[in-house]
C-alpha cells in the first residue's frame, strides 16, 4: 500500500487516475493550504519542464501545516534541481564580471563619443518622432517583459537552469555588445548626445570611467541595442518554457513594439535592434542546443548511471 504523500510534479498533475483521487481523500483537507496546491498546479499544467537535470523530492506528508506546506514549497526547486546547483555560482561569478566589462565599456564608449548629426536611417524615415513625453512608452513595454518573465522564471519547478541560462546568455551577450560598439563608434541619435546638450556629459578621467556609471544618458554605445538585448533574451525563455499561446503572443507583440517605440523615440537607429532581432536567438538556439548540455554532462551522465543501477539521487 502507498503512502499518501503528495508530490508536486507536472506528471502527477496532469494526471486524473484514481490513485491521485485516493491521495487527495486520504489527506486531512483542514490541516493543509489545497487551494496552494490547486494554484501550483494549474501554473505548472502550463509550462515546460525537462527532467534530464533533476532528481527526486521526498514528498510533502498528508499531516502538514500551514507553514510546513510554504517552507516545502519554497524549497521544492532547490532540492529538485541539487545536482545543477554548484554552476548557479559559476554563472553568477560569470554574470557579474561581464557585467562590470560591459558597464566600464559603455563609459569608453562615451569618451571617445563623437557628437554629429543622425545618419540616414529607413526607420527614422517611416517612423515620427515621438514628442518627448511619449518616449517612457518603451521603457514601460520593457520592464513588463522583464519583470513579467523574472516572475515566469521565480515560480518556475527549474528556476535554478531557467536562471543559469539567462545570466550565462547575458554575460556572453555583453561581450559581443562591447566587441561591436568599441569596434565601430557611430554619432548617436539620442537628443541628450547632440552637440550642445543639456545632459551630454562625457567622462574626462580615468577615474570617470571605472566609478561614474549612467544607464540611461550614455552615448555611443549602440550596436546592439541593450534594451534590445535584455528584452529579446527574455522572451525567448517565456516562449520556451510557457504553453500558453495567448501569452506568448502577447510577449512577442510586446517586443515588436518596444522595438518600434525605441527607434521612434530615436534611442537607437534600425541596425542596432534588427542585429538583435535575428543575433540574440542564434546565440539562445546555440546554447541550449550545445553549451548548456556540455556544461552539465557530468549531471547527465550520472543520471543515465542511476537509470540502468534502478537507484535515483538521494535528497
Amino acid at each position: 500500500m502507498k503512502t499518501p504523500y503528495i508530490e508536486i510534479d507536472v506528471h502527477d498533475f496532469s494526471s486524473s487516475s484514481s490513485d491521485d483521487e485516493t491521495k487527495q481523500s486520504q489527506a486531512p483537507r483542514s490541516l493543509f493550504p489545497w487551494w496552494m496546491l490547486a494554484l501550483y498546479r494549474f501554473y505548472i499544467s502550463n509550462i515546460e519542464q525537462d527532467k534530464t537535470y533533476t532528481s527526486p523530492v521526498h514528498s510533502l506528508p498528508p499531516s502538514a501545516t500551514t507553514r510546513d506546506a510554504i517552507i516545502w514549497l519554497a524549497l521544492y526547486p532547490l532540492r529538485r534541481e541539487r545536482p545543477i546547483l554548484k554552476y548557479m555560482w559559476l554563472a553568477l561569478t560569470t554574470f557579474v564580471v561581464c557585467l562590470l566589462i560591459h558597464g566600464w565599456s559603455t563609459r569608453v564608449a562615451y569618451y571617445f563619443h563623437s557628437s554629429g548629426p543622425r545618419l540616414r536611417d529607413l526607420g527614422f524615415m517611416i517612423l515620427p518622432e515621438l514628442s518627448p513625453e511619449y518616449k517612457v512608452f518603451s521603457e514601460i513595454l520593457f520592464n513588463f517583459i522583464f519583470i513579467g518573465t523574472i516572475v515566469m522564471m521565480a515560480f518556475h519547478p527549474q528556476r535554478a537552469r531557467l536562471f543559469i541560462r539567462l545570466l550565462f546568455m547575458f554575460s556572453f551577450l555583453y561581450l559581443c555588445r562591447c566587441a561591436s560598439f568599441l569596434s565601430t563608434g557611430l554619432p548617436s541619435p539620442a537628443n541628450h548626445c547632440h552637440p550642445g546638450a543639456q545632459y551630454y556629459d562625457p567622462p574626462r578621467e580615468l577615474s570617470e570611467i571605472f566609478f561614474k556609471f549612467s544607464t540611461t544618458m550614455g552615448c555611443g554605445d549602440l550596436i546592439f541595442s541593450g534594451h534590445s538585448l535584455h528584452s529579446t533574451t527574455t522572451v525567448l525563455i517565456f516562449t520556451k518554457y510557457v504553453r500558453s499561446v495567448p501569452a506568448r503572443v502577447l510577449w512577442w507583440m510586446c517586443l515588436v513594439s518596444m522595438y518600434l517605440l525605441i527607434i521612434a523615440a530615436r534611442k537607437h537607429y534600425t541596425i542596432d535592434v534588427l542585429i538583435a532581432f535575428y543575433f540574440i536567438p542564434f546565440v539562445f538556439t546555440v546554447y541550449s542546443d550545445r553549451f548548456e548540455p556540455w556544461l552539465f554532462n557530468d549531471v547527465k551522465k550520472r543520471r543515465i548511471v542511476e537509470k540502468r543501477r534502478g537507484t535515483a539521487l538521494a535528497v
